[in-house]
């Protein structure tokens, strides 16, 4: 479910999105795949979602982070980084329909 109004970008570049109700800046990325364990892809992982979450202020400080293990490579699961925010969302707050804006 999209709860993010306006326009969503097309392409594979670095989104940057902001949560207001955790007032965070999320910058999300498609994985190199240099940070895949060897565990990771015994149990199927081939791919994953980069994101790291700043709290906004003055230095932005990074608040968390993380990645998005997928089972499928990330440009055959989504059209576009835009498609994937709901998936970092869920991974950040536990749920995928917090309300956010795309910034860039």
């Amino acid at each position: 479910m999209e709860t993010c109004p306006g326009r969503k970008p097309e392409g594979y570049e670095d989104l940057f999105i902001f949560v207001p109700e955790a007032r965070q800046v999320i910058r999300i990325s498609e994985g190199t795949g240099d940070n895949l364990s060897w565990e990771d892809r015994e149990k199927g992982y081939v791919d994953y979602i980069y994101y790291d979450q700043h709290e906004l202020g003055v230095d932005m400080p990074v608040a968390e982070g993380g990645q998005v293990l997928l089972e499928g490579m990330f440009r055959d699961l989504f059209r576009c980084t835009a498609d994937c925010v709901p998936r970092v969302l869920d991974m950040a707050f536990g749920r995928d329909t917090i309300g956010y804006a795309i910034l860039a």
